[in-house]
């Protein structure tokens, strides 16, 4: 919680001080100690059909628990007016969710968040230090306004 707390002042600090782009997170980092699986770093696109889901400077910190079989993500953005036009300065923006794991088994870990309007999954692979998030719209839980043709992937950098 206060890698946290630091990480949000520094952003603060820094989007004061200097140019918006350059803003530094911490490097990833994925680890295992006893049951808890911990990762955190920035979320790098790979592919989406909307980039307003997750902004270019953002931090994501993941603790997942192997005994009550959840995860955690914790995430900072700050997105830009050229990346939501409707904003008129930059906006630091902060959110948490809880994700189910659905799959555990040889050193991986696969999450999933059934939102409103959307299905978001999570992989953590320790053997290969590797994690991604996938997001997909979706109609299942009753949302007419989804589209199950926005969707995205991100990795872990």
């Amino acid at each position: 919680m206060n890698k946290i707390i630091f990480l949000i002042s520094s952003i603060i600090l820094l989007a004061g001080c200097s140019d918006i782009n350059r803003i530094e997170t911490p490097e990833k980092n994925i680890v295992q100690k006893g049951n808890l699986v911990f990762a955190e770093g920035r979320w790098g696109i790979i592919l989406a059909t909307s980039l307003g889901i997750i902004p270019k400077i953002n931090f994501a910190s993941i603790s997942c628990d192997t005994n009550d079989m959840t995860c955690e993500e914790i995430e900072s953005f700050i997105w830009t007016p050229k990346e939501q036009p409707i904003l008129k300065e930059n906006l630091l923006y902060h959110q948490r969710s809880v994700y189910q794991i659905i799959d555990y088994s040889d050193n991986t870990i696969k999450a999933k968040r059934e939102a409103p309007v959307a299905d978001i999954e999570i992989t953590i692979s320790l053997k290969d230090h590797f994690a991604e998030k996938s997001f997909r719209e979706t109609k299942a839980r009753g949302s007419e306004t989804s589209n199950p043709n926005i969707y995205g992937k991100w990795i872990l950098k």
